[in-house]
């Protein structure tokens, strides 16, 4: 899951060693110090070499916690305005949805078709569904 706060950008997974808890992981130690302002965090663990350097544990209980009180915490008509007066511009250029989501690839199942690969005859307004396809 990302979530992309004022308070900063976080990718949280689950932990691979322990059901119970997820990682909430940033690329910069001072959003997860920002997170910690709205509940108690235990301490910021650093990874050097993950694409995520800086991270925490919590119970998905805790952590649902933390999500709520930052949706507690909108106040704003404008996310990027909101970031940009928070934390900077610099901050609010490194959140906008062009540079601070990683780029994913679209993964495609061969059983799921194109536009393109529709045959002639079903035109260009009609539509094919696999019910094998996850969206």
């Amino acid at each position: 899951m990302w979530v992309m706060t004022t308070r900063g950008f976080f990718s949280v997974v689950a932990d691979r060693d322990d059901a119970s808890q997820v990682l909430v992981r940033a690329r910069v130690r001072q959003d997860l110090e920002a997170l910690a302002e709205v509940g108690d965090l235990p301490e910021i663990a650093e990874t050097p070499t993950a694409d995520f350097r800086w991270r925490v544990r919590l119970s998905g209980a805790e952590w649902s916690r933390a999500l709520t009180r930052l949706a507690e915490e909108i106040d704003y008509p404008n996310f990027k305005d909101a970031v940009a007066e928070r934390q900077g511009h610099e901050s609010s250029s490194r959140r906008s949805t062009t540079s601070a989501v990683p780029r994913v690839r679209p993964r495609r199942s061969p059983s799921v078709c194109s536009a393109v690969d529709l045959p002639a005859s079903l035109g260009p307004h009609s539509a094919v569904t696999d019910p094998r396809s996850r969206f």
